[in-house]
């Protein structure tokens, strides 16, 4: 199995999202700053690994792509919420 950034990233998520279901410590407003912390964690863990040669380049590259996982999801949420919105008033997007 090759290591790449993209695995090192998902396994922090999923680390850090268990630990926060479990003890309820973090509200949505919150989730942001849980991005940038996975991001901080993966890029030191991508540069000790040797994925990345400068550390600097592995948070950078390691923090916007946890804000864009983050954001995607948002996004979906939010499609889905305006759908619920909308079948429930029965107007017309």
């Amino acid at each position: 199995m090759e290591l790449t950034i993209t695995s090192i990233i998902a396994f922090v998520t999923l680390i850090l999202g268990e630990i926060t279901k479990k003890f309820k410590w973090i509200n949505k407003k919150f989730i942001p700053y849980q991005n940038l912390v996975i991001g901080l964690i993966s890029g030191v863990i991508c540069y000790f690994t040797g994925l990345k040669e400068n550390i600097i380049i592995s948070i950078v590259t390691c923090v916007i792509a946890s804000y864009s996982a983050g954001g995607i999801y948002d996004n979906i949420t939010a499609h889905k919420i305006e759908e619920e919105f909308y079948d429930n008033i029965g107007g017309e997007e």
